[in-house]
């Protein structure tokens, strides 16, 4: 979990502590902090001017004993074999890590005598950021945490965070939040892999289209592929496994794998019509028929399949997904796509029919009447002679 706060300086922390708070009280979130929580030890040291006049102390000589001997000051530099190296003095480390030792700092007043730091000077001891960053020029607070995944996976905290979002007064005004890590990735690989999705679909029809030469067909077949996604999804479920990028890989092998269920019952079904048969004892015959061919082409992928999905080879756990994705998918359309595509096909059918129907009256009532024309009768005496 990888959040960013930007806004205001005096929002920001309130906005990531609130986050934090809400974020830890998901189960499965773990290890969640903020910048703040992360922060190093810090000393404060605070010159009182009152004080340091009346010993004779300027305040400017003080702040620069104490950061001298703390953070050290370059006396010289010193030639090297690798260039100039400076030489920087300061204090011993066991007094540099004691306040005691360091109120005790000699600070040399107007009339030359030394007077300890803490005399002038006020400590305060607290935590700090180790480190303050910026983006586009803000400040910026972070939120990280961990993902028990025995409990709950990063999209679903994601989720719940999004929803939360929505709450009005949830963040502090003018306080933006943004992902980044594994966050940020997983929304990425939302967006690339819905994408690739209906990539594969699309492609998938058009080229059947083109071998069918029929709009209505492939949409037919490809009816298959709804009932596969939800077996897919069903067995992750099951199995307790995430949506990654091998069960997405396996998403889009399955929609060409379980589309050839479709394509073996409805291009007999074709067969059967072109011999004679109406569009509902095509498809009944077709289904008794292709039954085995179906049935002996899943298992053998199914099968194919375990080693993959039982993920016991090395490394294996990590492509676990993809064989769980396939076999759900597979299993779910052989059982569905049997009573679901000849369903679809002949609803396809009767209404094809329908409007087959429709436009032959139309055109009926559009050609000319069969009746014979009637004669003009000519009067009496119209062609007249002598």
């Amino acid at each position: 979990i990888s959040y960013t706060l930007s806004g205001p300086d005096d929002a920001i922390d309130a906005g990531a502590d609130k986050l934090a708070a809400y974020i830890r009280s998901i189960p499965g979130a773990v290890n969640v902090q903020t910048g703040a929580e992360a922060a190093a030890p810090h000393l404060t040291v605070q010159i009182d001017p009152a004080r340091a006049a009346v010993l004779g102390v300027s305040p400017g000589a003080a702040a620069l004993a104490a950061r001298t001997a703390v953070g050290g000051a370059v006396a010289t530099k010193i030639r090297t074999w690798n260039g100039l190296v400076n030489v920087l003095l300061q204090y011993p480390l066991t007094q540099r890590n004691s306040i005691d030792e360091i109120q005790r700092i000699p600070v040399r007043a107007t009339d030359g005598t030394m007077v300890p730091l803490g005399r002038v000077a006020t400590f305060t001891f607290d935590r700090a950021p180790t480190k303050i960053e910026h983006v586009d020029k803000q400040v910026i607070a972070r939120v990280n945490g961990d993902i028990e995944r025995s409990k709950t996976t990063l999209g679903e905290v994601m989720g719940r965070v999004d929803k939360q979002l929505k709450t009005p007064g949830f963040l502090p005004p003018g306080v933006t939040l943004g992902t980044e890590g594994d966050s940020k990735f997983f929304l990425e690989f939302l967006t690339s892999m819905a994408f690739a999705l209906v990539t594969s679909i699309a492609l998938i029809y058009c080229l059947m289209v083109v071998l069918y030469g029929s709009f209505v067909t492939p949409l037919v077949i490809m009816f298959s592929i709804p009932v596969a996604i939800i077996g897919a999804m069903l067995a992750l479920s099951l199995s307790h496994q995430t949506i990654n990028i091998f069960s997405a890989i396996g998403l889009i092998m399955l929609f060409g794998l379980v589309a050839k269920n479709g394509i073996l019952l409805v291009d007999y079904a074709n067969t059967l019509r072109k011999r004679g048969l109406t569009y509902v004892e095509a498809i009944f015959t077709a289904g008794g028929t292709r039954l085995r061919p179906i049935v002996m082409t899943t298992a053998a992928m199914v099968f194919g399949m375990l080693p993959l999905a039982t993920g016991h080879t090395e490394g294996g756990e990590i492509r676990q997904s993809m064989g769980i994705v396939l076999i759900g998918g597979l299993l779910s359309s052989l059982f569905l796509t049997l009573f679901l595509v000849p369903a679809t096909y002949v609803t396809a059918n009767r209404i094809a029919g329908w409007f087959a129907e429709r436009r032959a009256r139309r055109a009926e009532a559009h050609l000319p009447s069969d009746e014979p024309l009637a004669v003009p009768q000519m009067p009496a005496g119209a062609m007249g002679g002598d």
